[in-house]
């Protein structure tokens, strides 16, 4: 009777099916199960189901498993089936290393840990997508490695296929799992053990492109622990086109071809961990992603889905851009700029122009692109990375790559919707100079310009007590990004809140004892990317004594301290990048205590490729005198082989810019 109503669907033959079980009919759960299939091939509950009845039935295992083979292949995502096809005992692994060759060399025994393997073997379909089994034997060596690693915890998508700990006489302890953890608790872990540990992770395909794969990139070393042997295997039909993005210094890939496809591997026997030097340049470490099936308008097509559409269905939104843009104008763009940076909340979740507006929460970026076409602009999206990260030019970009959202407005220029107190218009130091993809219908590259300019000033009076502590007055001006970052903390904090931090990340750092005696700082006009404040603060022990009856001021706001900042005392393998410090200028006016005066000193220069310094002690009225002090320091990459030069600079300008200032008895 349902038949002839035309009750056909997945659920009625899934029913049916059932029903023939429960009369322990598996050649009519067969018949169902085979209709259910046919109506939806890709369901992956009746691929499974027929395949117990066919089982049931006594059909042939080694067909069986060829058929669920063929299965995985073609649908790499259906989680059951992968992991019933990788149990089975038909399924053929490839081999693994022989651990004692990997323990016999020795390696990493002065690290808490080393990876004596860390591998990734991937599976690619020829209908898109794939799946990655991830092998990593890790040896213990200290106590610190058993604390840190006694909790195993694996990705929450992870398919886990083996876990356990290999003692040093071959016991092996399985973990302990409970449904209320993620992670895994190793047994009776001490040193010298090995955590073994094997899972699956799905790699689905590409909605809209099929048959197109895009892998993660394997690094082949660690940053924490030094690795022995690093594989990556990879395993693809023959007809599918592959793309490999070898990064460093990799080993040739070794190839082969077979009846069931194209087959690559690659070894890396490194026995050290991956650099991680501070601010590290354009470094590259060894890597390698594969895609299979894109072609380059494919990317950027990815990258165009990123590209808000006009958002002409608010009236809401038409009014609005009406009242910040009556009729284009030298301003409209940074009045609409300025209202959306300041009225809403930046969540790059919610895109839709209209209900961004509505919740007065979502992406600046997108509501601000709508509102300039309403005014009759045509703005354009880009995604745009760290200057840091790499100044290659760009081939086959990785979407993940370009984690930052810009607006591009032609006739105006480029708006960064992440800081409120930006200016439209300017650059930030980390991705000034950098390039950036833009995304339109046929997406290119373009080269962003540089960064704007910032600087800090500092008016400062110091008086020094006869007890050697002093009394600071300080006027400080800042503008640029430098001022952006501070108007952004001050505006969000409290004034308690704001007063508190600046005590413990401020005065602490450089008058250790000190106290805040006063705040007081002006929000600057809605154009201005600048920032006024002026506090007082008094701080023990500025001084000590010197070739007798002298004192030396030793204590000036603010150092920068460069050698720390930059460790240049350690050797370094990679290129480095400085910090984008602002131009800072010291005015410090020194009132010594009754009976003594300061005593005049050369005056310094430093000027080299790297930055500049420049010092001088004015005499003021009386018994006082005036430190002025100057300093900047380049953005730019300083390769290895300067290194040396490069910590020399900066140890001098440390030097110099701490040099004490001397006070002798008034004669």
């Amino acid at each position: 009777r349902l038949f002839s109503a035309g009750y056909l669907n997945e659920t009625l033959f899934s029913s049916l099916g059932s029903s023939c079980l429960g009369l322990r009919n598996p050649e009519c759960a067969l018949q169902w199960t085979d209709r259910r299939l046919a109506d939806d091939p890709v369901s992956e509950p009746a691929f499974l189901r027929r395949l117990d009845v066919r089982a049931a039935l006594g059909h042939d295992p080694v067909e069986l498993f060829r058929e669920l083979a063929a299965h995985v292949i073609r649908f790499p995502h259906h989680r059951d089936a992968l992991l019933l096809y990788w149990s089975s005992p038909s399924f053929r692994q490839t081999p693994l290393p022989d651990m004692k060759t990997l323990l016999d060399l020795n390696w990493g025994r002065e690290a808490p840990a080393v990876f004596l393997l860390n591998r990734e073997e991937h599976f690619l379909s020829a209908s898109g997508g794939g799946f990655v089994l991830v092998t990593r034997w890790v040896r213990l060596n200290t106590p610190v490695a058993v604390e840190e690693l006694g909790e195993l915890e694996l990705p929450s998508d992870a398919l886990v296929l083996d876990v356990r700990t290999l003692k040093s006489d071959g016991t092996v302890y399985p973990p302990s799992a409970t449904p209320q953890k993620s992670s895994f608790s190793l047994r009776n872990l001490e040193p010298g053990d090995i955590v073994l540990f094997s899972y699956l992770r799905v790699n689905p395909p590409i909605p809209g492109l099929p048959g197109r794969s895009w892998g993660t990139r394997f690094q082949f070393s660690h940053r924490a622990f030094p690795t022995v042997l690093a594989e990556w295997v990879l395993h693809a039909p023959r007809d599918l086109p592959l793309v490999l993005r070898p990064e460093g210094r990799l080993p040739g890939i070794q190839r082969s071809v077979d009846a069931d496809g194209e087959h690559l591997k690659l070894q890396l026997w490194t026995g050290e961990r991956q650099p991680t030097e501070l601010r590290s340049a354009r470094f590259v470490p060894p890597s390698i992603q594969v895609h299979a099936g894109f072609s380059e308008p494919d990317l950027y097509a990815l990258f165009a889905e990123e590209s808000p559409w006009p958002d002409w269905d608010s009236l809401e939104l038409a009014q609005l851009a009406r009242q910040l843009c009556p009729r284009q104008g030298a301003t409209c763009v940074q009045d609409t700029a300025r209202w959306v940076l300041r009225q809403i909340r930046d969540d790059r979740q919610l895109t839709r122009a209209s209900h961004i507006l509505q919740r007065r929460a979502g992406s600046r970026l997108h509501l601000l692109f709508s509102l300039l076409r309403h005014e009759g602009y045509h703005p354009r999206m880009l995604l745009a990375r760290s200057s840091r990260t790499s100044d290659a030019p760009i081939a086959w970009p990785d979407p993940a790559d370009f984690p930052i959202w810009l607006l591009e407005v032609p006739g105006f220029g480029f708006i960064d919707t992440r800081f409120s107190r930006l200016p439209p218009g300017r650059m930030v130091p980390a991705i000034g100079g950098s390039e950036a993809v833009v995304l339109s219908p046929t997406p290119t590259t373009i080269r962003l310009p540089p960064a704007s300019p910032q600087s800090r000033t500092l008016m400062a009076r110091a008086s020094i007590a006869p007890d050697r502590s002093a009394r600071f007055e300080i006027r400080e001006f800042s503008s640029g990004f430098h001022a952006v970052q501070k108007l952004e903390t001050f505006e969000r904090l409290t004034a308690e809140a704001l007063r508190e931090q600046i005590q413990v990340d401020s005065l602490q750092r450089y008058f250790p004892g000190s106290r805040l005696l006063s705040l007081e700082w002006k929000r600057p006009p809605a154009d201005r990317e600048e920032l006024t404040a002026t506090y007082t603060f008094s701080a023990p022990s500025v001084c000590a004594p010197a070739d007798g009856r002298n004192l030396e001021l030793r204590r000036f706001p603010f150092p920068w301290n460069l050698r720390r900042r930059f460790g240049v005392f350690l050797p370094r393998t990679t290129d480095f990048l400085p910090n984008a410090l602002p131009d800072t200028r010291l005015e410090l006016t020194i009132e010594p205590p009754p009976g003594m005066r300061v005593e005049a000193s050369p005056e310094l220069k430093l000027e080299t490729g790297f930055g500049r310094l420049h010092r001088r002690l004015v005499p003021g009225p009386g018994r006082s005198a005036r430190l002025i002090l100057e300093k900047s320091i380049r953005t730019e990459v300083v390769p290895v082989a300067r290194w040396k030069a490069f910590s020399a600079f900066v140890q001098l300008l440390d030097e110099y810019e701490t040099l004490p200032v001397v006070l002798v008895p008034v004669r």
